[in-house]
């Protein structure tokens, strides 16, 4: 598998794609990837995550992924290493936050937006690696994980089922093979079929469709 390294503490790259012009690779650095428009799948590592204009992705050093694009899709990279950036590093270790994709709801999204399009505006002109402007662009972005995070939290606590449940519920519809389908299971509990596929290999240890 071929690995992506990255020498520069910091690189922002702005592409519009009809194809994915990466095969699968192995992360060395820290990644944000936004979604201006367009929509596809993102595979990381073994999940499949569908993509659409607003999504917001984290990769860290290990990582494997690729995206494959249905129509056409601007990607908007920040790419660094944590000489750029130490402590709000951690924030991206955290495993069921990559899983997923992040999307947040307005007043959010549009601010999410302008600060990804200042940033690419900034790059075109100045050297980003000594603009204070973009550090701190990057730093609100981070702050607006964390609050996604800490309300994410509060929804999963309400949402999650337990193994119990999912078991019960399998049990009770094991006849009926159109309602053990993993969206119909999703749609039951309400959460996303991809949360609910990871959540259920991490608890189960085995994948659902196996």
């Amino acid at each position: 598998m071929r690995k992506c390294s990255q020498f520069e503490s910091l690189k922002i790259i702005d592409v519009i794609e009809e194809e994915y012009s990466c095969e699968l690779h192995a992360q060395d650095h820290f990644e944000i990837i936004y979604i201006h428009y367009g929509c596809g799948d993102h595979f990381f590592n073994e999940v499949t995550i569908p993509y659409e204009k607003g999504d917001l992705f984290l990769l860290a050093p290990g990582d494997r992924h690729y995206f494959t694009v249905k129509t056409i899709t601007r990607f908007t990279y920040i790419k660094f290493t944590s000489s750029y950036f130490e402590t709000p590093t951690s924030i991206m270790e955290i495993q069921w936050l990559k899983e997923d994709k992040i999307t947040v709801s307005e007043p959010c999204q549009t601010i999410l937006k302008n600060i990804f399009e200042n940033i690419i505006l900034y790059n075109s002109t100045i050297n980003v690696l000594r603009s204070s402007i973009v550090y701190y662009h990057i730093l609100s972005i981070f702050g607006m994980i964390k609050e996604y995070i800490e309300n994410r939290n509060i929804e999963l606590k309400k949402k999650t089922p337990t193994n119990a449940h999912i078991a019960a519920y399998i049990q009770e519809n094991i006849s009926n093979r159109d309602c053990i389908s993993i969206h119909m299971i999703a749609n039951h509990f309400n959460i996303s079929p991809s949360y609910f596929s990871t959540y259920f290999k991490r608890n189960f240890e085995i994948s659902y469709k196996e």
